[in-house]
Order: structure tokens, then sequence, then C-alpha cells
């Protein structure tokens, strides 16, 4: 899940850009954002490193959540 956020990465601030279904995916999202001029290649740099990018008014954040996930019992 890709979210934009504020400087501080709030949690109220964070707006859902999208949600993808593989890396690949998210890669290429974040390919055409940096053609349009909203991503430099530090920010690429820090989404791959850190999932986050860092020193904007705009920041973006990646996480990732299971799908549909197999309950395992535990003892």
């Amino acid at each position: 899940m890709l979210y934009s956020t504020d400087a501080w990465h709030t949690h109220n601030s964070r707006e859902l850009v999208g949600v993808f279904s593989n890396q690949d995916e998210l890669n290429k999202y974040l390919s055409k954002m940096k053609r349009a001029g909203k991503l430099s290649d530090e920010d690429m740099a820090m989404l791959i490193n850190y999932n986050q990018t860092q020193g904007r008014d705009i920041n973006y954040l990646v996480e990732t959540e299971k799908i549909n996930p197999k309950y395992e019992r535990k003892n």
C-alpha cells in the first residue's frame, strides 16, 4: 500500500494512494511518478531502502499487509 503523508509521517495525515498486488506493480507506478516529476532519484532510493521518503512537504510511505492470511493455530 502506498500512502502520501505530511512531513512527519503522522498517522492522521495518511492518504491511501494505491494498493498494489506485488512489488513489480508498485515499482511501475513509482517509475511513472518519477517520470512525472513527483519523485526524485533520491526519493526512489529512499523508497527502495526505507519504504518512505523524507524531507518533503508531502512524503510517501509503503506498507505491506497480508491479504487473506491463512489461520494457523498456535498452541
